[in-house]
């Protein structure tokens, strides 16, 4: 068995994580976490808006002998559809208010407004950065982008925001990067962090991929990745993946793999190089595969981009690289070698 299979799990006395499938292959499942309140349960990130979603949460509340008018709030972790997805329809159910970061409202006024708007905006980006191709291949073949029937959150969270009610109270910790308002939740009471996609046990979290693009994306990443290193709690439930114990250790690996991604954007410029993200990008491997970007399907090759663009920014914003934006593609250029030495 593993852990995206729909089985019921309680993780600790009173804290039950349910998977709940995805529609594609990527990721398999989110875990959606039921915590045994005081005054009823508190549910971690909602899932996919699916019948299927909603049939592994009912099975999350049953392990909680609780049904949905039990739940009191929903803490949702982040935008991502598969975090905030059903949340609107399981409190249209009877489940109590969900809560969502207050960096999230741009990207939350975009995709119930106007998802294309955004979109567009995202493929002009992705053309600044060198992308063109892949841009024109996106416009060819358009996502259905439909308006999403949210309703707004009842709380717009604040860092260190705790809940009202309940016997030990949960706070919010902002871990801007995967999405600027991204949230972790820790419950002090059981030491435990959820912590959404912001630490997984097994892959890097993607870095720009949101509606409202965040050129300092990876800076606050790593950031908050320092941020919640030191933080004194017994196990980490992340939203895939097995929960873990390490999470000092954890965040030392993603650390250090940023630490050799960025090194390897720099060897792939050159001394003395010039190049966009895109091309950056198609000199590196991908995955833990190391597999060529040619390679890569175009969503796949749009991430790569955008990923590769986040590690410049950074490099730039350290000094490693100098950035023209003068043009119309964004370039960046690597110190030439030292000519006196």
């Amino acid at each position: 068995m593993t852990w995206s299979d729909p089985v019921v799990e309680t993780v600790l006395p009173g804290v039950h994580r349910a998977p709940v499938p995805l529609p594609h292959d990527g990721l398999r499942a989110i875990n959606t976490y039921l915590i045994e309140d005081g005054d009823g349960v508190t549910m971690i990130d909602a899932g996919w808006d699916s019948p299927l979603a909603r049939e592994a949460v009912d099975a999350g509340l049953a392990a909680a002998g609780a049904e949905i008018g039990d739940v009191r709030r929903i803490l949702v972790t982040h935008i991502h559809y598969d975090h905030v997805g059903q949340a609107t329809e399981l409190v249209r159910a009877g489940a109590g208010g969900y809560w969502l970061g207050t960096h999230e409202t741009d990207s939350f006024k975009s995709v119930v407004d106007d998802p294309y708007a955004a979109w567009r905006e995202r493929l002009a980006q992705l053309r600044r950065h060198g992308g063109a191709e892949l841009a024109d291949n996106r416009e060819v073949e358009p996502p259905s982008l439909e308006p999403v029937d949210w309703d707004e959150p009842i709380h717009w969270a604040e860092d260190g925001d705790r809940y009202d009610g309940g016997s030990e109270p949960i706070h919010a910790i902002h871990t801007p990067g995967h999405t600027n308002g991204h949230l972790c939740f820790e419950h002090e009471g059981r030491r435990v962090l959820f912590s959404g996609d912001h630490v997984l046990p097994h892959i890097t979290p993607s870095i720009g991929f949101e509606s409202i693009t965040n050129r300092m994306a990876l800076a606050d990443f790593l950031s908050s990745l320092a941020r919640v290193r030191t933080m004194d709690v017994d196990l980490v439930l992340p939203a895939h993946g097995e929960p873990f114990t390490d999470l000092a250790g954890r965040v030392d690996e993603l650390t250090a793999h940023h630490d050799t991604r960025l090194a390897h954007c720099v060897a792939a410029i050159g001394p003395g190089g010039t190049a966009d993200a895109y091309q950056v990008a198609g000199r590196l491997g991908w995955t833990r595969r190391e597999t060529p970007f040619e390679q890569l399907d175009l969503f796949n090759k749009v991430l790569a981009t955008w990923e590769t663009a986040a590690h410049l920014e950074l490099l730039a914003a350290r000094g490693e690289l100098t950035r023209d934006d003068d043009g119309p593609t964004i370039t960046f250029t690597a110190p030439s070698p030292d000519a006196t030495g």
